[in-house]
């Protein structure tokens, strides 16, 4: 039965163990050399994408006022038009709410020793996970970016 190791790793403050080195004199250094590692600029993709549908929901309740006003003064407008329209509200709202979140889940599976923890170690440009010819991690692994 394989065990389940949690490891959080701080790649967006750049605290991780990784970037700490010990001087001589007892002082502790922290290097930073990913200051634009895959996780920060997926992080300010998202936010990017998170402002879009902001202003994607007001043009949406607008475009359902302006539909209730024009269905309502000269009936240019039918009912299930403006039906159809205010059904995009909740979709837009639902999107939001995905992007709201904090976790993003991602499974890597395969046979052993196919490269996958070589392939995480890639993407996240460090060296996180072990990697190595037969079983090496040979457990679940979750790995956080704060």
């Amino acid at each position: 039965m394989a065990a389940y190791v949690n490891r959080t790793i701080s790649m967006m403050a750049g605290d991780g163990p990784h970037n700490v080195a010990t001087l001589n004199n007892g002082n502790v250094r922290v290097n930073m050399p990913n200051v634009d590692s895959p996780l920060q600029i997926f992080v300010r993709a998202k936010k990017k994408i998170n402002d879009i549908f902001i202003e994607i929901d007001d043009y949406v309740k607008d475009a359902v006022t302006f539909m209730h006003a024009v269905s309502g003064e000269n009936k240019i407008a039918s009912a299930q038009d403006v039906a159809n329209i205010e059904a995009y509200v909740s979709k837009v709202q639902a999107i939001r709410e995905v992007l709201k979140r904090d976790h993003m889940k991602v499974a890597f599976f395969g046979r052993t020793s196919n490269g996958k923890s070589t392939v995480i170690n890639a993407m996240l440009h460090d060296k996180i996970l072990p990697s190595g010819i037969g079983h090496t991690t040979n457990c679940f692994l979750q790995v956080e970016g704060v």
